[in-house]
């Protein structure tokens, strides 16, 4: 990606700063910020690009269900020049409040200078601050799409300067072990309740591309993966993912002992039943050495970011005779634009939902297929 010249360095580390709590390490503080203000405001950033791999399929009659639905067709478009733009703002005395949207949805004016009633008060005030106040994105699948592309677009920033994040309270706690991994502790986190908070200095990146290579990379480096690992197939893991400990209800397999089982049997002692959230350590150190991840589209399928190039992705979906997702409501192509932006290969199989809610039975015969292409590929 280029930048029109607008990186910049910094000075010094405030966060290295063996004063760091002292008036003359603050003036420093002012200081840097002020000369972000002058060489980052208003930085557009291009980024290179880039098209999205078609996944493989188990049978003809998946393939067809899956460029039926447009969505899909949609997706292999290379973007066009205005979704590849990322933009830079620091803003100087602006107010931050929930209705801002900095998610898919990110519109540029959602900062303004005053209360909307002289009687609101101001709930606290932040010296400098970078909201990314992401829909959902209390959740871990939702910090990964949504905050975490965003915060790598600033990550310069964010990681030579002692920036507060503003983000909502999460609900797994992999979201701040992620975010200590990244070298932001708990001291530089302000979580957003409710009402107006205040910002002397607004770090904006809200106006980023949802999805992009580039960003995904720098987010894998930043959070100790290799960018080149690859498995070796005789000892990596054959992981599926179960739906039962998942807080959203439905999309549960309803075969899933029978699967097991099949999967057992089939991998031995490579195969690992992932069946609720764990230590973030133990979730990377699980996956980064994954070479098959098995499962239906749900959240904990986000994992593939900590999984190698050489992955093969094997998401099973609720389809209906028409194409259609169920429930319609899915984001039903973000682990298949997540996968190829990793450069991992993508399998999609289309399962007929037994209900409203997306319960399915996985057909073994057809998962047996892909398995075995999967397997002779990698010489097993």
């Amino acid at each position: 990606m280029s930048s029109q010249d607008r990186w910049f360095p910094v000075p010094y580390d405030i966060g290295r700063d063996a004063d760091a709590t002292g008036a003359a390490s603050r003036e420093k503080f002012r200081a840097l910020t002020r000369s972000l203000l002058t060489s980052a405001n208003n930085t557009i950033i291009k980024y290179e690009p880039f098209s999205t791999t078609r996944p493989l399929f188990a049978d003809p009659r998946d393939e067809r269900l899956f460029w039926e639905n447009p969505e899909n067709r949609i997706q292999v478009e290379v973007p066009s020049p205005e979704q590849l733009i990322g933009r830079i703002k620091i803003l100087n005395d602006h107010l931050i409040h929930s209705s801002q949207n900095c998610g898919w949805q990110t519109n540029e004016t959602f900062l303004s200078y005053r209360l909307p009633y002289p009687s609101m008060k101001i709930r606290r005030r932040v010296e400098f601050v970078c909201p990314l106040l992401v829909p959902q994105s209390n959740s871990f699948q939702h910090f990964v799409d949504g905050v975490l592309p965003k915060l790598m677009q600033v990550f310069h920033i964010v990681n030579n300067t002692q920036v507060q994040l503003m983000i909502y309270r999460s609900w797994d706690r992999s979201i701040e072990q992620m975010l200590a991994k990244l070298g932001v502790g708990s001291n530089r986190i302000t979580y957003y309740d409710s009402g107006y908070y205040h910002g002397q200095y607004v770090l904006d990146t809200c106006n980023t591309p949802p999805l992009h290579p580039s960003l995904w990379d720098l987010a894998r480096k930043h959070l100790g993966m290799e960018p080149h690992r690859q498995v070796r197939n005789r000892d990596g893991y054959v992981v599926y993912i179960s739906r039962t400990w998942s807080r959203n209800y439905g999309r549960n397999t309803k075969n899933e002992e029978e699967v097991v089982d099949f999967l057992q049997r089939r991998y031995s002692y490579t195969f690992q039943f992932f069946q609720k959230p764990m230590d973030l350590k133990e979730t990377m150190d699980l996956f980064r050495n994954t070479r098959i991840l098995i499962g239906v589209h749900g959240g904990a399928l986000y994992n593939v970011i900590f999984c190698p190039q050489d992955t093969e992705i094997v998401e099973i979906m609720p389809t209906n005779v028409s194409g259609s997702v169920v429930p319609d409501s899915l984001a039903h192509t973000i682990i298949w634009k997540m996968s190829s932006m990793l450069r991992q290969t993508y399998w999609r199989l289309s399962e007929t939902p037994l209900n409203k809610l997306g319960d399915v039975n996985i057909d073994i015969s057809k998962l047996t297929k892909v398995l075995n292409v999967i397997d002779k590929t990698h010489g097993l």
